[in-house]
């Protein structure tokens, strides 16, 4: 088990002082845990759970650390365009959807989302193709 699961185990799962506190205030104990110990796993999943939650600025943030710090993140990709999409910022949705498509070209989810944010931008001939990739890749 990695270590990032582990602590999470015991973080939210375990009877302990921290398990009593508050889910929210265990959130925020969570986010002090000083940036160059935090994993891009644990960037991720605090994105993951601000988004999911609504509060994009703070999902926003987490992300942001996240990709200064690795660049290659698939996942961080992906949660950020779909953070420019709850805002309507297309164009920046297409740019995180391009820089994760660079780095997983099978991915036929990246294809479908790509062409989405096109569609959006008015780009339909550009979608129609990237509608076509999404097709052949999710058939694979």
């Amino acid at each position: 088990m990695n270590r990032f699961v582990l602590f999470l185990a015991l973080f939210f799962c375990l009877p302990t002082q921290a398990a009593e506190q508050s889910y929210h205030e265990r959130i925020k104990t969570f986010e002090r845990v000083r940036l160059h110990a935090r994993s891009t796993e644990q960037l991720l999943a605090l994105g993951d759970h601000y988004y999911r939650l609504g509060k994009l600025e703070r999902a926003y943030q987490q992300l942001d650390l996240l990709l200064q710090h690795d660049r290659k993140n698939i996942e961080g990709w992906l949660l950020m365009g779909s953070l420019w999409r709850a805002w309507g910022q297309w164009a920046e949705a297409l740019e995180a959807y391009d820089l994760a498509l660079a780095l997983a070209p099978q991915r036929a989810d990246i294809h479908l989302r790509r062409g989405q944010a096109l569609e959006q931008l008015g780009r339909q001939d550009e979608a129609d193709q990237t509608y076509a990739r999404y097709r052949a890749q999710d058939k694979n």
